[in-house]
C-alpha cells in the first residue's frame, strides 16, 4: 500500500487479513463558482439580513488569516448585500477576530509577567536603573519570546 504524505509517499504492507475496506475519495464537481455558492448561501439567509434596516450599524465579525475562511471572497459580497439593502459602508464594522490557540495563550500568559518580574527584581538588586534602551531591549526581548513560543 502506498500511503501520500504532501508531496512524499510512505509504501507500506498490511496483512490482507487485517484490511477491512478502502475508502476512495472522489473528488467532486464545484456546483459553480466561488461567488455564485456565496450569493446562493446569501439568498438562503434572507430571513436574517430583513433584519438589518437603513441606519442601524452592522458589525460583521471574521476569522484572522491563520485560519482560512476564505473572507476576501465573502466579505465583499456580504458588505455589497448591505448595502443594497440601505446600510452605507460607514454604518459597517468588520472585525478581525485575531486569536491564539489554549496552548499558546497559556505560553504568553506565563511567559510576559515572569519575563517582567524577573527583570526588575535583577535590576533592582543590582541597583540599575530603567531608562528608555533597557525598556525597549526588555520589550523587544518579551517579543522574541512570545513569538518563540507562538512558532
Amino acid at each position: 500500500m502506498l500511503l501520500r504524505y504532501g508531496d512524499t509517499s510512505v509504501e507500506c504492507t498490511i496483512p490482507a487479513s487485517r484490511v477491512r475496506a478502502v475508502l476512495r475519495a472522489t473528488p467532486l464537481a464545484p456546483k459553480g463558482s466561488p461567488e455564485e455558492l456565496i450569493t446562493a448561501a446569501l439568498a438562503l439567509c434572507d430571513p436574517l439580513l430583513t433584519r438589518f434596516t437603513p441606519g442601524q450599524r452592522v458589525v460583521i465579525i471574521t476569522s484572522d488569516i491563520t485560519r482560512y475562511t476564505g473572507s476576501e471572497l465573502y466579505l465583499p459580497l456580504l458588505v455589497d448585500e448591505l448595502n443594497r439593502r440601505g446600510i452605507p459602508d460607514r454604518d459597517i464594522t468588520i472585525l478581525i477576530a485575531l486569536a491564539l490557540g489554549w496552548r499558546e495563550a497559556v505560553v504568553v500568559a506565563i511567559a510576559i509577567p515572569v519575563t517582567l518580574a524577573l527583570t526588575l527584581l535583577i535590576y533592582y538588586l543590582a541597583g540599575y536603573t530603567l531608562n528608555r534602551i533597557t525598556l525597549f531591549a526588555l520589550i523587544f526581548s518579551i517579543g522574541i519570546l512570545v513569538d518563540d513560543a507562538i512558532v
